[in-house]
């Protein structure tokens, strides 16, 4: 058994609220002590998903001299957090002002990196209105490739019916032995940032239910076609699907983990080139 007193030095262990209201406290001295730097930097902005009835603005800030430094996708060693609100509702208004409050101590970033939400849109805009001089805007490449997804898919009749089948079918797959062959639970919001999943999911339901029949587990795959109906009739669907979503992931995944730069450029667009000429999602990143 560990002897606490040799280990940490005292032989008493704070309650885990205790341990919460230090990092709240280190958290909000921290914060406090933002003041602008000399070097340009980027500014990150998101918000938290509903927290009970509020949401949290941050406002992460990262020097470009990281970028150059590191050579490719930053860590969150070279993040720092300058401002942290919570509010009941979040509006344009609400957005605005706190970021007029944050910037004014921590002073105006090079360009802002921010994903496509309206009440972040509005909110940037809002704060630019009140600043002679423009700073720029970066769109979250993770959140532009989930909207040129959505653009292809969202309204696409075989994808309705993909959809439509395969959330029939998680029903029938849960709670029996064939549990572990059940899709992926999509998102109700933002469901294209993690498509990604279903077409590496729809990806191998091809090549199992493409096993002859005669195979020795074929009651296992007459069980799964029963589950699945209609599934080889949207075959070419679903292939161009499962090959569009992951060569985006691919994609995602190089430019998140080595950044852009001229080599990560060309392997993008070498996957890029695999997909269909007419397809949303090469048109879209052009």
């Amino acid at each position: 058994m560990l002897n606490r007193e040799a280990f940490f030095g005292f032989t008493w262990v704070p309650h885990f609220t205790s341990v919460i209201n230090w990092t709240l406290r280190l958290g909000l001295g921290l914060l406090q002590q933002v003041v602008p730097i000399a070097t340009p930097w980027l500014a990150i902005i998101d918000h938290s998903i509903d927290i009970g009835t509020k949401k949290a603005l941050v406002v992460l800030r990262v020097p470009l001299a990281a970028l150059v430094i590191r050579g490719s996708a930053i860590c969150l060693e070279d993040c720092e957090c300058i401002g942290l609100t919570i509010n009941d509702q979040i509006n344009g208004d609400t957005v605005a002002a706190d970021l007029q409050t944050i910037f004014m101590q921590a002073g105006l970033p090079t360009a802002i990196i921010k994903d496509g939400d309206y009440t972040l849109n509005k909110g940037v805009n809002l704060w630019q209105d009140k600043h002679d001089t423009v700073v720029p805007v970066i769109y979250d490449v993770g959140h532009a490739a989930a909207n040129i997804l959505k653009k292809e898919f969202e309204n696409n009749g075989p994808y309705l019916r993909f959809i439509a089948m395969i959330n029939q079918g998680a029903k029938c797959l849960r709670q029996t032995d064939l549990a572990f062959l059940t899709p992926p639970k999509l998102r109700g919001k933002g469901r294209f940032l993690s498509i990604s999943t279903l077409g590496k999911w729809a990806a191998k339901m091809i090549e199992v239910l493409a096993i002859p029949a005669s195979h020795r587990s074929s009651p296992i795959l007459a069980r799964l076609r029963e589950v699945l109906p209609g599934f080889h009739k949207l075959k070419r669907f679903v292939q161009r699907f499962a090959a569009m979503t992951v060569v985006v992931a691919r994609m995602l995944d190089i430019l998140k983990n080595k950044g852009l730069n001229h080599g990560t450029a060309e392997q993008c667009s070498q996957l890029l080139a695999s997909l269909p000429n007419r397809s949303k999602a090469l048109s879209g990143s052009k």
